[in-house]
């Protein structure tokens, strides 16, 4: 693929790995390689920011789609997202009883 001039790609790169989280979709549609992302974010630490920023909102827009998908009619995601919340109350528990009788 052919690299755009500067970084004009790299609004469009930002904006859709904030709306799918995904690198190599951001990519195809920023018109760049992965190769040329990562090497422009090993170069430019204020870009690097902002793809970790992209990635955490794309990640609580996930969160707040499950969110609304457990209140609605999912016990299994209203679970785990209580589990995320409030693990020392929903974790797991297990009570391992060794009897070694000889």
């Amino acid at each position: 693929m052919a690299t755009p001039k500067k970084s004009t790609w790299k609004p469009q790169f930002l904006l859709v790995l904030r709306q799918t989280g995904n690198i190599r979709f951001a990519c195809e549609k920023s018109g760049i390689s992965r190769g040329e992302a990562y090497k422009a974010r090993k170069r430019d630490a204020a870009f690097q920011g902002r793809w970790e920023d992209a990635l955490i909102d794309a990640g609580e827009l996930l969160e707040a789609e499950a969110r609304r998908r457990a209140m609605a009619s999912s016990d299994t995601l209203l679970i785990f997202l209580l589990k995320s919340i409030f693990p020392e109350k929903y974790q797991e528990r297990y009570k391992l009883d060794i009897n070694l009788r000889h």
